[in-house]
């Protein structure tokens, strides 16, 4: 297997583990409730602390080794790691109900499963422009340029407030300055 498929591999896991964690955490907010959907995750925090960090290894080995090439040669298509990640999702799901004794119908009506589907989602877009702005950064780095050149501007809306404007209040305290101490003369 090539150092590419491995790395993209241990990036998609981790990527599970962390949508994963990050569904069930938005689908079930109360702590009670989140520790009866996870019933049959008792492996998860074990599973997730060991392939995260493996998951930023490989991203940043990703980000570092295709630094030269900025087009899409050295990119990780964003599809396909969603892709990835939603398939080892809903496998790693369905056998985890399948384990417990449950069928399918417990797969399907578990909130945390379609919020983690969506969750898969993000994590892979996230990932894929985090590896993007390092591979930027260490050839912005490498080249001697400002860190801060072609990288993506977010465009933020404020919503513009009108607020009426006070000037602050001036008190007149003399001409002379604070005293000094300890100063040598």
């Amino acid at each position: 297997m090539s150092p590419h498929r491995v790395a993209f591999w241990m990036l998609a896991t981790a990527g599970v583990a962390v949508g994963h964690i990050v569904g069930y955490a938005l689908a079930h907010p109360d702590g009670a409730a989140r520790e009866a959907a996870l019933g049959g995750h008792a492996y998860l925090p074990a599973a997730a602390a060991t392939v995260i960090p493996f998951g930023v290894v490989a991203a940043l080995w990703w980000a570092v080794r295709t630094a030269r090439s900025l087009g899409l040669a050295g990119q990780i298509d964003r599809r396909r790691l969603a892709a990835a990640q939603v398939g080892v999702f809903v496998f790693q799901e369905v056998g985890e109900r399948f384990v417990g004794g449950e069928g399918l119908d417990a797969v399907i009506s578990e909130r945390g499963v379609w919020f983690g589907l969506v969750a898969q989602v993000v994590v892979a877009l996230l990932a894929v422009r985090g590896i993007d702005l390092v591979r930027r950064a260490v050839r912005a780095v490498v080249s001697g340029r400002p860190v801060t050149t072609n990288l993506p501007k977010p465009s933020i809306l404020v919503p513009s407030v009108l607020v009426p404007a006070l000037a602050p209040a001036t008190v007149a305290v003399g001409l002379r300055a604070p005293p000094s101490f300890g100063s040598a003369r």
